[in-house]
Formats: C-alpha cells, sequence, structure tokens
C-alpha cells in the first residue's frame, strides 16, 4: 500500500511540473513571418584640409635644418630664415 501512494505522489508530482511548464509558440506555414535586414555601410574619407592663404599674424617654424619666423600686418609681409 506504502509503495502505491508513492507511485501516486511521483506521478502527481510529475504532472504538476510538466503543467507548469512554459509553452513555446510555435509559427505556422500560414502565417506570413517578416525578417527584417539591415545594412551597415561605413565610408572611411580624408577631411581636406583647408589652408588660408596667408592670414595676418606670426608664425615660428622649427626644424632640423633651421628656424623660419615669418609676420604679416596687411600688406606688409616680414620672413626670417635662419638655417645651419
Amino acid at each position: 500500500m506504502m509503495k502505491n501512494v508513492s507511485i501516486a505522489i511521483a506521478s502527481l508530482a510529475l504532472f504538476s511540473v510538466l503543467s507548469c511548464k512554459e509553452k513555446k509558440e510555435e509559427s505556422t506555414s500560414d502565417s506570413p513571418q517578416v525578417i527584417e535586414k539591415t545594412n551597415t555601410v561605413i565610408i572611411e574619407k580624408e577631411a581636406q584640409e583647408v589652408k588660408e592663404e596667408n592670414p595676418d599674424g606670426t608664425s615660428i617654424s622649427v626644424d632640423k635644418d633651421g628656424l623660419e619666423f615669418s609676420t604679416k600686418d596687411g600688406s606688409t609681409k616680414t620672413e626670417v630664415n635662419i638655417n645651419k
């Protein structure tokens, strides 16, 4: 008798676990599925360097060959080059 009660309780526990399990919705072939595809395009382009013609002001350039100093004020321009 104890054996029958244990089997009944085990069966009841098994049915309760199976009935509480989440059900997954299966798609049927009758309903159309919409699949969206997106493509990402990356465009790499070097920026064009904008150079002003020769703005008013002062510039100093130092490199391995020497020093260059220039200044411009309106129409007056002064340049000094010092080389090795």
